[in-house]
């Protein structure tokens, strides 16, 4: 949940707008006709889910808009997939590049209780790693550059000439995003990414890193890869060491798989697959509870 952003604006504006649709609390509530979420990196959005009780007054006057950091240009989303189930609102986006800004519309006011944002899982996060040599034992493990805490991190040997530190997934995944935490980012340059493909088992990726180096893989396919390998190709004055406060890569389960390890199958009569979170069809049909089939659970709506 990427949620928690840098800014988060309503307008009418929500006192404490942030400690109410962020607190985890459904029953804590404000009413509003416009969300906008804006972040300092760019993320690749899958979904977003407004909690609130009357999801059909949303459903029906929702307008969605985003903004890729490259353009500046806030553009209308044009056919977001749009689910209601009890009272959750699901807006599913199918976006082939990032986006810094989000912004929720609605053309009347909406009494919501909760948001989630979704970029995807850090399956980095507590993997396998390994490094070619660790620099303290007790402060530079290489397991720190995945423990989700900024403020540790994996560190090799000054003097090894073939520092390297390598995260091994259980399965492959399908990388769409990564973040990359240096302790310092001018050091990027003297570094090399090596991705590993799932069945040959030899490089798909190699990305050089510069101060330009975008960290995502907007201008590729998805890349399904089992491992990743950050290494050190050019030494900065003789200094040798890799330093990776925190590693993150994003993936989404394969086209048809959900859960948590992507390993259920979405039902045969989602004809456009299922949402990765619960395996519900991510088909819709306005006012039912049961797409594709269409055939119970129709909402009242009532315009006022």
């Amino acid at each position: 949940d990427v949620a928690f952003s840098d800014v988060i604006q309503t307008e009418p504006p929500i006192v404490h707008s942030v400690d109410i649709i962020k607190d985890n609390n459904d029953r804590t509530c404000g009413a509003t006709t416009q969300i906008t979420i804006r972040w300092t990196r760019s993320y690749f959005i899958y979904w977003t889910r407004l909690v609130l009780p009357n999801p059909g007054h949303f459903y029906f006057g929702v307008r969605v808009f985003i903004r890729q950091k490259v353009s500046l240009i806030i553009q209308e989303v044009t056919t977001p997939g749009l689910i209601i189930h009890k009272n959750i609102l699901d807006i599913y986006l199918s976006l082939d590049k990032p986006i810094d800004t989000l912004i929720l519309q609605s053309n009347a006011s909406n009494i919501i209780c909760s948001l989630w944002v979704s970029a995807g899982r850090n399956v980095a996060l507590k993997q396998n790693t390994v490094q070619s040599s660790t620099d303290n034992i007790r402060l530079s493990q290489p397991g720190y550059a995945v423990d989700g805490d900024k403020t540790t991190c994996s560190k090799t040997l000054k003097d090894d000439l073939q520092s390297h530190w390598t995260v091994t997934f259980p399965h492959s995944y399908f990388i769409r995003d990564f973040v990359f935490m240096f302790e310092d980012q001018f050091t990027l340059k003297w570094y090399t990414m090596l991705l590993l493909d799932e069945v040959s088992k030899t490089a798909v990726r190699h990305i050089g890193f510069d101060a330009e180096t975008s960290n995502d893989l907007s201008q590729e396919k998805t890349i399904n890869v089992t491992s990743i390998t950050i290494a050190v190709h050019a030494p900065a004055r003789g200094d040798s060491s890799l330093v990776l406060c925190e590693f993150e890569a994003y993936a989404e389960c394969e086209p048809r798989k959900w859960g948590l390890e992507c390993n259920h199958d979405c039902n045969s009569s989602c004809t456009q697959g299922c949402r990765t979170d619960d395996g519900l069809c991510t088909d819709h049909c306005l006012g039912y509870l049961d797409p594709p089939l269409c055939t119970k659970g129709r909402f009242e709506y009532n315009e006022r």
